[in-house]
């Protein structure tokens, strides 16, 4: 089935498809009567003897091929229909190679524009990106420097770190830190607290240390009259020895009795003294063990005050967050995904809410590290 192609002039007759009745087709016309035709003039016939059977066999081929013709018939329709649409696709594409190479050269330039404004994007994203963390870093070197400065220091640098600690802030204050300004506090208030905790430590172990000075210069005193009373007790017996030896040869008779008498006292002596000094063992382990206790219990009892402040200000920094999660989760598009005919636009628009999703979540995951 020949048809003309665009260049070729053709006469000026249009025929709508939704015109075309299967049944007013040429090549269908007359087959109706010729059916009915057939049909009548080969009746069903009852097989009762050989006659019958080939009558009824005769009518039976004659129906077949009524059959079989119009088969044929709408085969050869079928192969007209399928020249007639291989036809109109090369029209289609004759057509469509009008606007197509257009289509193409301002498809590439949508997507050159598209291009170079995203690399805007992105390069406006990393010089936000950089200003941020620059702020950010400048706060967390202030603050991690005066950090290790207050846990390495001690009792008698104490208030020239206050006042070098107060200096620093309030120096570091007058600089822009924009949206960080509550960053920035949050981090002071921290620095101040540890500060106050470091003195209330360093007081305390300043007062332990005078308290085991004093304890120290207790026992050197005990240790002295100890001392003392055993040079005492050898002078005591040196005169006692000489008086022996002065007395025996007056009183021999009474020189074992003098000997049991000294023994005696001696015994005692040295029972006295290891009491003393059973005694000062014992008062000394009990002021030990107490200081130790009060050490113990004060280090305790400063730790839950840190706990205690730490759970604080982790709960009144929650609504802030929470806040800012909400703000986050509202973030949305205020109209549907337009329905765009172009794939390539199509998945650029789901790339870039899927991005948008991913973003919203990384700063809520984000959000939840903030301390």
């Amino acid at each position: 089935m020949k048809t003309e192609t665009l260049e070729q002039p053709v006469e000026n007759k249009s025929v709508s498809l939704d015109q075309i009745q299967v049944r007013n087709l040429p090549e269908l016309q007359g087959w109706k009567e010729n059916q009915l035709k057939i049909v009548k003039d080969n009746p069903f016939v009852s097989i009762e003897d050989t006659k019958t059977y080939e009558e009824a066999k005769k009518n039976r081929t004659a129906l077949v091929s009524a059959r079989t013709d119009i088969q044929k018939q709408d085969k050869l329709i079928a192969s007209k229909l399928r020249e007639l649409r291989s036809e109109a696709g090369k029209v289609a594409e004759e057509l469509i190679a009008i606007t197509q190479p257009h289509e193409d050269k301002q498809q590439d330039e949508v997507k050159r524009f598209e291009a170079e404004k995203e690399v805007e994007r992105l390069e406006k994203e990393r010089i936000e990106q950089e200003r941020k963390v620059a702020i950010q870093n400048d706060i967390n070197a202030v603050y991690n420097k005066w950090k290790a400065e207050i846990q390495q220091s001690n009792f008698d640098s104490l208030e020239a770190l206050k006042a070098n600690l107060l200096d620093a802030l309030e120096l570091q204050s007058q600089k822009d830190m924009e949206e960080f300004e509550m960053d920035f506090a949050e981090k002071s208030r921290l620095l101040n607290e540890q500060l106050d905790e470091r003195s209330i430590y360093l007081r305390e172990r300043e007062e332990s240390r005078i308290a085991a000075e004093k304890l120290a210069k207790e026992r050197a005193e005990f240790e002295k009259q100890q001392e003392e009373s055993r040079a005492l007790e050898a002078k005591q017996q040196a005169e006692a020895k000489q008086a022996r030896e002065a007395e025996e040869k007056r009183i021999k008779d009474q020189q074992q009795l003098e000997a049991d008498k000294l023994a005696k006292e001696r015994a005692e002596l040295e029972a006295e003294k290891n009491r003393i000094a059973q005694e000062e063992a014992e008062r000394q382990a009990k002021i030990e063990a107490e200081l130790k206790a009060k050490a113990d219990a004060e280090a305790k009892e400063q730790e839950a005050l840190r706990v205690q402040a730490e759970e604080k200000r982790l709960k009144a920094l929650q609504p802030d967050k929470t806040k800012a999660e909400s703000f986050i989760q509202s973030l949305e598009f205020n109209s549907e995904q337009p329905k765009v005919k172009d794939q390539s636009v199509q998945e650029y628009l789901e790339k870039f809410v899927a991005e948008v999703q991913e973003m919203k979540a990384a700063h809520i995951e984000r959000l939840k590290y903030i301390k």
